[in-house]
């Protein structure tokens, strides 16, 4: 019997909140090398700087990359941009900044409604046009059924969701969460040395403990996209089958997320072996510190993805205004882009982010239905992990550039223009393209409509899938590259070639139909 769920449906706008605080934070040059560089005793052993500190009050020191980052709690909030300018006095610090802060919405419940399957809700992985709550277009999705059948996931693949947390006894993210081996749980030392005591299941940057749960609902909505289970009997299916989700709480209760918490969690992320990053939140202040943390990321090779936010202006909005993050918009289930959606010069892509469904914090059968660009964002970091498990050398420039390039252009309204345009960017995401893209660009196999003529995956390591959609009968050869026939046969529509057992290796696959005859380099691996 099928468990009982309670969907809410619920509005996500992001209210904008500039409010102050008491933290200052401080890059380092590199000539500036601290004696003392936890930061104990308020004191980083280096003369000028500790002065001023100590001429501001400074109550605690927090180091986020010991010699090069800290935070510093000063005793009065009203003095932070006097301090961080006495700081950049000194000679010493690259960057000296107030803290600022960033969000991730309000929660309006609107209404409620009883179903016992929820997958047939999720239009934005497979939208067939029935979807009950609005008007919807079929097609207008990520095309994740089709994807699944390239790819569905792999474990070795880890997806940081920097928000709220998540609630980690659910049943549609057991055994999905990251977990770190290299700590041994509960035993009250920093067994890996990353200075995170007992982070076993990661890290809160809020209360500066291991403690990970959701009390807000954002994470476990946002992760629950990303990577909820599938075929398991619950309510709902994640983009990515199997990837690991990292979860690093740095979005306090009310959904504030200040920037030295954001920073901190980024740098964490990466260090900790991540390569995709989810951070469905932003704020209207530019930060040089907050900057420097998605170039580290960038430099590492790990994709940031995050979301445009939801001003329905062309504001710019950090960390998805920053070079090198993927920057994702939200449509909904006609493929138009959403009113609240921000628009402008740096956005990537969009996705859907309209009524869609996913996990709650406070209950293991109750699933709210939320509207934003901090759903869009998920969906596309759902891709990327499904892209890097299928070649885990690519990197973050070509998972970007994968998504991009492979969006379904002019399906919106009449502000989707022919290739980037402000609104929509490369266009609405679509997983199996990027799948297939591989297979696309080295056999340059596309007929006349967009999939008429597609061999996927290639490379492959089970099963070659060739779809000749709207063709009678063909036939198939697949060959070495010194001519010996490995397997050969007459289809109509898809034909799956069983090679498990064929050596690895570069093979050439001839479809050949009348007089018409492609010749497509494939790779067995």
């Amino acid at each position: 019997m099928k468990n009982k769920i309670i969907c809410t449906i619920i509005s996500l706008f992001c209210s904008i909140a500039m409010l102050a605080n008491n933290k200052l934070i401080i890059s380092l040059h590199g000539e500036a090398k601290p004696s003392n560089p936890d930061g104990s005793n308020n004191s980083l052993g280096v003369t000028a700087i500790d002065a001023v500190a100590q001429q501001f009050g400074c109550t605690n020191i927090h180091p986020v990359k010991k010699g090069k980052v800290y935070v510093l709690t000063l005793a009065n909030e009203n003095s932070v941009h006097e301090a961080a300018q006495a700081m950049l006095r000194t000679g010493l610090c690259r960057y000296a900044e107030a803290d600022a802060r960033a969000t991730i919405g309000d929660w309006k419940v609107t209404a409620t409604m009883p179903n016992d399957s929820a997958f047939d809700m999720q239009w934005g992985l497979h939208n067939d046009g029935s979807f009950s709550i609005v008007p919807a277009t079929a097609g207008a999705d990520i095309d994740l059924l089709r994807a699944w059948d390239v790819e569905e996931g792999d474990t070795s693949v880890i997806v940081a969701v920097l928000d709220a947390g998540i609630r980690s006894t659910h049943p549609d993210v057991k055994g999905r969460l990251w977990i770190n081996h290299n700590e041994i749980p509960g035993n009250g030392i920093d067994d890996d040395g990353n200075d995170y005591t007992d982070d076993t299941l990661g890290w809160n940057m809020v209360s500066d403990t291991n403690n990970i749960e959701d009390d807000n609902g954002h994470g476990s909505h946002v992760a629950g996209i990303i990577g909820s289970n599938v075929n398991d009997s619950t309510a709902i299916a994640g983009v990515d089958k199997h990837c690991k989700l990292m979860i690093v709480k740095c979005a306090n209760n009310v959904g504030f997320l200040d920037y030295s918490w954001l920073m901190e969690a980024i740098y964490y992320a990466v260090d900790n072996g991540a390569r995709i990053i989810n951070i469905s939140a932003g704020g209207a202040t530019p930060s040089n510190i907050l900057q420097d943390a998605v170039a580290y990321a960038v430099s590492k090779n790990v994709l940031v993805i995050a979301a445009m936010m939801n001003s329905g202006t062309e504001q710019k909005f950090y960390p998805a205004a920053y070079s090198g993050v993927l920057a994702v918009g939200a449509t909904d289930p006609q493929d138009k882009l959403t009113y609240f959606s921000v628009r402008g010069s740096h956005i990537s892509v969009c996705a859907p982010g309209h009524h869609i469904i996913s996990l709650a914090h406070t209950s293991d059968t109750v699933y709210h239905i939320v509207s934003g660009t901090s759903q869009a964002a998920p969906h596309v970091a759902g891709i990327a992990a499904l892209l890097l498990a299928q070649d885990s050398a690519r990197t973050a420039a070509q998972l970007k550039s994968l998504i991009e390039r492979n969006a379904e252009d002019l399906v919106g309204d009449v502000n989707d223009a022919p290739g980037w345009d402000k609104y929509y960017g490369h266009g609405r995401v679509n997983a199996y393209r990027a799948l297939i893209d591989q297979a696309l660009s080295v056999a340059n196999i596309t007929g006349e409509g967009d999939d008429t003529w597609v061999v996927y995956p290639n490379p492959a390591t089970d099963r070659l899938k060739i779809n000749f959609v709207g063709f009678g009968n063909y036939n198939v050869l697949l060959r070495t590259v010194t001519g010996a026939v490995q397997y050969s046969g007459v289809y109509s529509g898809e034909a799956t070639i069983p090679v498990s057992q064929m050596p690895r290796g570069n093979y050439i696959l001839t479809l050949q139909q009348g007089a018409q005859s492609r010749q497509i380099p494939v790779v067995l691996r």
